[in-house]
């Protein structure tokens, strides 16, 4: 990417708060606040965005690095960022109890009608996450996840949170756009 946008319309127009717009300004100048990790479950890499000029870190080759290489290509995303932010989230574990975490969110990432930020997981952790703390993760009766202790810290902000999963990623376009990726130009 070869300059940041100017976005002060774009808050105005998306009900981004002065709260909201000087987080997202953090996330757009700063440094990830942590490097991804490999472990038992992960397999950290880099991720060469095209769009934003730079190299990401990624923690999943079939999760993270595949939803990179789709918004990379996707003109509806404007910006993002990988863990740019830290929230402070307020959860009830499962024996009733309220606690306090910080939380680095996967994305914060500029859409043409969305601005907030995305955490990457599959279904299978969402639903062991949720029931160890049911109000951190649920899911709805269509399927979709949700967070309702990110979107209580974001209340505030004019800033959203999205769950994305693996029901979200389709593996053959990756794959495609992985093979296509050295004859497009970035959307």
């Amino acid at each position: 990417m070869s300059s940041k946008l100017d976005l002060t319309e774009h808050y105005e127009n998306l009900g981004v708060t002065p709260e909201g717009r000087a987080i997202s300004e953090l996330c757009r100048t700063g440094l990830p606040l942590r490097m991804p990790k490999s472990g038992r479950q992960s397999s950290a890499g880099g991720f060469s965005s095209e769009k934003m000029g730079v190299v990401m870190g990624t923690e999943s080759r079939t999760m993270e690095r595949a939803y990179f290489r789709l918004i990379d290509g996707d003109a509806d995303f404007l910006e993002f960022y990988e863990q740019a932010y830290l929230l402070r989230l307020t959860v009830t574990k499962k024996d009733g109890k309220k606690g306090s975490f910080d939380h680095i969110p996967d994305l914060f990432a500029i859409q043409r009608s969305w601005i907030g930020f995305i955490e990457i997981k599959t279904t299978a952790k969402l639903r062991e996450k949720a029931a160890e703390q049911p109000n951190r993760f649920i899911c709805s009766a269509e399927g979709k996840w949700t967070s309702p202790a990110a979107e209580d810290a974001l209340v505030n902000t004019g800033l959203g949170y999205r769950i994305v999963t693996d029901h979200d990623i389709n593996p053959i376009l990756v794959r495609n756009l992985n093979y296509l990726k050295d004859f497009v130009r970035p959307a």
